[in-house]
């Protein structure tokens, strides 16, 4: 993928993510009042700027800086490097900016399993099992959106090895390709999803609504399962390709999270 079309495709993602927050803004509006929005309500607000700036915060990395970063380079190529170059001031900023944009990435998915924990507590009000299932739900997206974060924080010391060029960090302070945060990311993200994924399901087999109907929301409900498929694809693909250096073609290294 070329970083043009990349960079089409984050902001064409973005666009579609943004009118979508409008819209759910609008309806709500439009049924419940200003006064009467809930706490997703605001969170999904919320949820839309943090996806805003890590968009943003990728393109820079690639428009800016040709997507380099402290990852896949050789030993030769590092020692190689001048400090005072061009390209290693590049690769420093570009690994710095990728550590925040990291924990934005998380913070955006995390903060829309939120919201929609909180959607689905409005949605089972009454039901004892399955208000007992959105608490449940809390507490794991709490722990594990702590847990993901931190692999950031705890999984490189001292922290400005996530920038370091030479000698080479290892891989775990390497966020394009460390297989700790990857698999961290990939496996609780995976985790909640299910989790809530099952929380409506049941539900919708128990109201008195036609069967048409029923099997329609199963439709629009296990569009997460879309989701979930994406995000083992996506870190099996980026734990087994390794692209090699290219002065000739800093674009094939597109570091980008947003890949």
């Amino acid at each position: 993928m070329s970083a043009a079309s990349g960079d089409i495709e984050a902001f064409v993602l973005l666009a579609c993510a943004v009118f979508l927050i409008l819209l759910r803004s609008y309806v709500r509006l439009d049924l419940v009042g200003l006064k009467k929005l809930m706490l997703d309500d605001y969170l999904m607000l919320l949820t839309g700027a943090l996806f805003i700036s890590e968009t943003t915060l990728a393109y820079l990395v690639v428009s800016k800086y040709d997507g380099l970063t402290n990852s896949y380079m050789t030993d030769e190529e590092r020692t190689a490097l001048d400090p005072s170059s061009i390209e290693y001031h590049k690769r420093v900023t570009g690994s710095k900016i990728q550590v925040l944009g990291w924990s934005l990435y998380v913070m955006t998915l995390w903060m829309g399993k939120f919201c929609l924990a909180i959607f689905y507590s409005r949605l089972t009000t009454g039901l004892m099992e399955f208000e007992t299932r959105v608490r449940i739900a809390y507490v794991l997206l709490g722990v594990t959106y702590f847990a993901t974060a931190l692999s950031i924080l705890l999984s490189c010391h001292p922290m400005n090895r996530f920038w370091q060029i030479n000698p080479d960090p290892g891989n775990f302070c390497q966020l394009t390709i460390s297989k700790v945060y990857i698999l961290v990311v990939m496996i609780l993200n995976v985790l909640t999803d299910v989790f809530l994924l099952f929380i409506p399901l049941p539900l919708l087999w128990r109201v008195e609504i036609g069967l048409k109907r029923k099997i329609s929301l199963m439709i629009l409900f296990s569009g997460g399962v879309f989701i979930i498929a994406a995000s083992i694809i996506r870190a099996v693909v980026v734990l087994s390709v390794r692209q090699p250096y290219s002065p000739k073609f800093p674009c094939l290294l597109k570091d980008s999270y947003m890949d």
